[in-house]
C-alpha cells in the first residue's frame, strides 16, 4: 500500500512547514527516520480502524536497526515528531524476548499521521 504519492524531498519540505507551525525543529536525520518509518510502515504496517491510523509496533532498538540510525537519534526523532503531530506512540503489552529477569522488553505501537501530506 502506498500512504502517499509524494517522493522523499516533498515529504521533507512538508515536515518543515509542520514543523516551523508547532515551533520544533527537525534535523535531516528527524526527517530521514520519518520517512524511514513511514515507508516501513507502507510494506508491514496495520491499519486501526478505531484510531483511522496505519501502524507498526518496533521497539525503538529495532526501529535503531532498520533505519540503519542510532538509539538516540531515533528517541529524539520520535519525541520531536511527536511534537509535530506526526507520530503518536502507545505502550503495548510486553513481549517475551528470552528467559530470565530481562526477557521481556516493553512495546510500542507508532501510530503514523499522514494528514499533512
Amino acid at each position: 500500500m502506498r500512504l502517499t504519492d509524494l517522493n522523499d524531498f516533498e515529504i521533507a519540505l512538508r515536515l518543515d512547514e509542520l514543523a516551523k507551525q508547532h515551533e520544533v525543529k527537525l534535523s535531516c536525520m528527524h526527517k530521514s527516520i520519518y520517512i524511514s518509518l513511514l515507508r516501513y510502515c507502507e510494506k508491514k504496517g496495520e491499519y486501526d480502524e478505531n484510531k483511522g491510523r496505519y501502524y507498526v509496533k518496533l521497539a525503538v532498538n529495532e526501529m535503531a536497526v532498520e533505519f540503519k540510525a542510532g538509539h538516540t537519534a531515533v528517541m529524539n526523532a520520535l519525541k520531536l515528531l511527536s511534537d509535530c503531530g506526526t507520530v503518536y506512540r502507545v505502550k503495548s503489552s510486553s513481549i517475551r524476548s528470552g528467559t530470565g529477569n530481562n526477557s521481556k522488553k516493553q512495546a510500542f505501537i507508532t501510530y503514523i499521521n499522514t494528514d499533512f501530506l
